[in-house]
């Protein structure tokens, strides 16, 4: 077996993605975006990324998830359609309809923010890809170093790869004037169980 990743562009429909823009701009503040420190990869003392984050999981208490347009919209993943296709594209997705326990955040990434070589601690994870049309900013592709894989960050891309495999974030680069919020944004989904 082929072990590859699962890549689904237009995940959200329009009316889907137009909750998501809204839930993206209520986060979009620096208040609520955290800069990263702690919670991620370190190597030799050091954390591997350089971006924001936002922990759905500390804003949403269990019974309250159902706030969250994000982690609402999460359901689909636990459709019959959609585990039918990706067990199609790699076997090794067949245990995902098993998984029980996940969590999910916002990763938001400007100016030459980026995320070093790392492995999840999860089973499974499932990155989606925002950003405001037009695109302002270049970089901020999927790299899966072990894989000899590059996947281009598109908006309302979806990506799934077993969270074992070496994975890292392109430098992002502005282009012309920003603000914030023009950025690259990551919907990131941990599943295991």
């Amino acid at each position: 077996m082929i072990l590859k990743p699962v890549v689904i562009d237009n995940w959200y429909t329009k009316q889907e993605l137009k909750r998501v823009y809204k839930e993206l701009d209520f986060y979009t503040t620096k208040e609520k975006l955290i800069t990263q420190h702690g919670n991620v990869a370190v190597k030799d003392g050091r954390d591997q990324a350089d971006c924001y984050r936002v922990p759905l999981d500390s804003y949403y208490s269990q019974s309250g998830r159902k706030l969250s347009d994000i982690i609402s919209l999460m359901e689909k993943m636990r459709q019959t359609t959609f585990h039918d296709y990706i067990t199609k594209t790699c076997g090794i997705y067949n245990g995902f309809k098993n998984t029980s326990i996940d969590s999910s955040m916002i990763a938001y990434y400007e100016d030459t923010q980026y995320y070093e070589p790392h492995t999840d601690t999860c089973k499974y994870s499932i990155l989606i890809w925002i950003n405001k049309e037009p695109k302002k900013f270049t970089g901020g592709d999927l790299i899966l170093p072990d894989l000899k894989t590059k996947i281009e960050c598109k908006n309302n891309r979806l990506v799934l790869f077993p969270g074992m495999v070496f994975h890292e974030v392109t430098e992002v680069k502005m282009k012309g004037k920003h603000k914030l919020g023009d950025g690259r944004y990551c919907i990131v989904h941990f599943f295991e169980g």
